[in-house]
């Protein structure tokens, strides 16, 4: 099973149109998800609020658009405020970490996106099912899931800085600087 949590399209033509300052771009993006989450996997008693970050840096040859090396850098998930669904319910009792994504691989497709392909791991939680009855604890076994994450390339040769917040919890913010790393 394949989720994709989210796909950006971006068109920033505009951004430095018609000058090129450096022949090359060093890009350093930052996602920051925070959302209210099922933490314990396809079981919505197990829910918390967590925070998870990414950064890929890279660099960009203005002539050629040459996209390359891409480092990704992960950060562990924090989960906070566990809840069940059912608000009368008790909390659900994780027995390990939930990591939102560990992203394994991030390819540029040569355009304007790239392509993050991770994991996202869900621990053992125990919750309390069937809250308008028997109000019984059942045991979500753990597991791991692939995700995907498309994140947008921005066009123009200048600096620029930027953020986009979108839906789905994530944030992206975006530092282009003139040089490579």
């Amino acid at each position: 099973m394949r989720f994709v949590q989210h796909a950006l399209v971006l068109g920033m033509a505009a951004v430095g149109a018609g000058s090129l300052y450096a022949q090359t771009l060093h890009f350093k993006v930052t996602g920051d998800y925070q959302a209210q989450t099922i933490i314990a996997y396809q079981e919505d008693g197990g829910q918390a609020t967590v925070k998870d970050r990414v950064v890929i840096e890279f660099d960009k040859d203005a002539k050629s658009g040459k996209v390359g090396p891409v480092m990704v850098q992960n950060f562990p998930s924090e989960s906070k405020d566990f809840r069940n669904v059912e608000k009368k319910c008790p909390a659900p009792t994780p027995k390990g970490n939930y990591e939102h994504v560990e992203v394994t691989s991030a390819t540029y497709d040569g355009s304007a996106t790239f392509l993050l392909k991770g994991t996202r791991s869900y621990p053992e939680v125990q919750v309390t099912a069937y809250c308008q009855g028997s109000w019984a604890k059942k045991t979500v076994a753990p597991r791991k899931t692939p995700t995907e994450t498309y994140v947008a390339m921005i066009e123009g040769n200048e600096p620029t800085v930027f953020n986009i917040k979108l839906d789905d919890g994530w944030t992206w913010n975006y530092v282009v600087t003139r040089g490579g790393k």
